[in-house]
């Protein structure tokens, strides 16, 4: 009788078509059901429903035993009763299984939520493995199949094919093939590789690569050097690859150097290109024959200098671009490594946006400005392109840096760090372990607490903690300091780091505020350079100096020297 008047809404009813009720923003009436026999089943199966129900039956056939007939329960209604305790116990039974099947479907979800997420990082490994190939085909294979590459080939087929019909035709032909006229001596392009007359040879030895940082001579740029009977200087110089940034410069120093010898306008320069065996015989040469590896590793004799921060925006990439600078204006051989990669600045505030190292085989020659070689990952790629790099790629390149880029012998190193305590800092600790450690850092709080963290990395990688420098200490204001950040971070920050890595932690400088640090930084021109005897750059210049000093001793290093055995003749 209940069950044909009770209405179960949703069950009863028919779909009527263009019904405004949504279904879709909830469970279907089947399944509202579902959970409502569910909840029902759960709820009869518990022990205190079977336990009522015990009680209550015990309770009625103890009551209609001890009680007159006129007052007992209707003995219709016990059947309903039991009825209703024996689904009661069925329940009791019925829900550990219904917890069971429920806790078995969680597991099967709980395995495949684990094995797409397996998946996803297998696939995520794939990506990050051909976006590394890319990377390194990108810096190790960049002129393959450009127009200067073809156009080198080209010129070295060229130049194989003529060279017996120019040397025939100099052995044979009494006139200069390039200007007409009787000639007292065989042309010299004709002896290419042959002759460097010794009359020239000293001039010629003073021209330096601006690159590479040696003389022509020494690197076998020049393929031959003459003065002939005319009185002109003819000399021929092959460039190490087409499209060399340098060979305008080259070029007006050959030319130069020989009309030191002959006279002003009295020369002839020919520029052509090295070519493939003699270009792999250079970067041997370059290599001193040693294997191509991590030239900054712990048997390196390079004062390697890494400055760090806890955060951004205190002026590090500004700080380590001046200390370089101010090393190179000291005579020292400097190099600096960018590996801020994400957030890359040094070729900008060198002057150097848009220039694009050159390549030599599988040796990567750094660009020069102001006495600096430097690399960053910002010469590869656009100003404004975006670096969505992970670990292995960020530490591939890093890799890549200190192995394929021919810095040459450094005295010091300047490696601008990203800031905080990510995966480039890591991995240049572990490339680089015998690495000092600049911390930069702000007076105010917020930047002196997270300084420190950089300071525990690199006592947790062990490095040496050199010091700490200060900047935008103060604002000099008509003779008054004015403290825009506050006073005694770095201060603090020494200090916190003296104690935590038991030896002395010096406050190496404090930088004032000065807003011809960020001018000469977007322009190019470091402040080091465009003017030294501002108190900003006085103090870098002290901090460079103090810094360059090696913290270990090279006693009992192994030098990075072979030795030959002589033959009996002395040779």
């Amino acid at each position: 009788m209940l069950r044909n008047t009770t209405k179960v809404t949703g069950l009863d009813k028919p779909l009527e078509l263009g019904s405004p009720r949504r279904y879709s923003s909830g469970p279907s009436g089947v399944e509202r059901f579902g959970q409502i026999t569910e909840s029902l089943a759960r709820g009869m199966g518990t022990p205190w429903f079977l336990l009522g129900m015990t009680i209550f039956c015990g309770f009625w056939l103890f009551w209609n035993s001890a009680v007159p007939t006129e007052l007992q329960f209707d003995p219709r209604a016990l059947n309903f009763t039991l009825l209703t305790l024996i689904l009661s116990l069925q329940a009791s039974y019925a829900a550990p299984l219904l917890l069971l099947a429920q806790n078995r479907q969680e597991d099967r979800d709980r395995v495949a939520i684990e094995q797409d997420r397996q998946r996803a990082e297998r696939n995520l490994a794939d990506t990050e493995y051909l976006a590394r190939e890319v990377v390194a085909l990108r810096l190790a294979l960049r002129d393959v199949a450009t127009r200067d590459f073809v156009k080198e080939e080209l010129q070295n087929l060229l130049h194989e094919l003529s060279a017996p019909h120019d040397t025939d035709s100099a052995e044979t032909s009494p006139t200069d093939p390039l200007h007409g006229g009787p000639m007292a001596e065989p042309e010299p392009h004709a002896s290419i590789g042959l002759a460097v007359d010794e009359r020239l040879s000293v001039a010629l030895g003073k021209v330096i690569d601006p690159e590479i940082r040696r003389p022509i001579l020494d690197l076998d740029m020049v393929s031959s050097a003459t003065l002939g009977a005319d009185g002109v200087a003819r000399a021929a110089i092959e460039l190490t690859v087409v499209g060399c940034p340098a060979a305008q410069q080259i070029e007006s120093d050959v030319r130069s150097a020989l009309e030191t010898v002959a006279g002003p306008g009295r020369a002839e320069v020919t520029v052509g290109v090295m070519s493939p065996e003699k270009r792999a015989a250079l970067t041997q040469r370059l290599r001193a024959g040693r294997a191509r590896g991590n030239a900054f590793g712990a048997d390196s004799l390079t004062t390697i200098v890494a400055v760090a921060s806890g955060k951004g925006g205190v002026g590090k990439s500004t700080v380590a671009v001046n200390l370089a600078v101010s090393l190179a204006a000291a005579g020292k051989r400097v190099g600096i490594l960018d590996a801020d990669v994400h957030g890359f600045s040094v070729p900008r505030q060198l002057g150097l946006t848009g220039v694009t190292p050159t390549r030599i085989n599988d040796l990567i020659v750094p660009p020069v400005a102001h006495g600096v070689k430097a690399i960053s990952i910002g010469m590869f790629v656009g100003s404004d392109e975006p670096i969505a790099w992970r670990g292995p790629i960020l530490h591939r390149t890093l890799t890549q840096f200190v192995s394929e880029v021919f810095f040459g012998d450094l005295d010091v190193l300047i490696v601008d760090l990203p800031p905080g305590t990510g995966d480039i800092a890591i991995s240049a600790g572990q490339l680089m372990p015998t690495a000092g450690v600049v911390v930069v850092t702000t007076p105010q709080v917020a930047a002196s607490e997270v300084a420190i963290r950089s300071g525990q990395l690199a006592l947790k990688l062990g490095q040496r903690v050199l010091g700490v420098i200060e900047n935008m200490s103060w604002m000099d204001r008509g003779g008054e300091r004015l403290e825009l950040f506050g006073s005694g971070g770095g201060a603090a920050v020494a200090h916190s780091l003296t104690q935590l890595v038991g030896y002395d932690v010096p406050l190496l400088g404090q930088v004032p505020f000065d807003e011809s640090l960020r001018i000469g930084g977007d322009a190019g021109v470091p402040l080091s350079v465009s003017d030294p005897s501002s108190p900003a750059a006085k103090v870098l210049a002290s901090v460079a100096q103090r810094v360059a000093l090696r913290p270990d001793s090279l006693v009992g290093r192994k030098l990075p020297l072979s030795v030959s055995r002589a033959d009996a003749d002395g040779n």
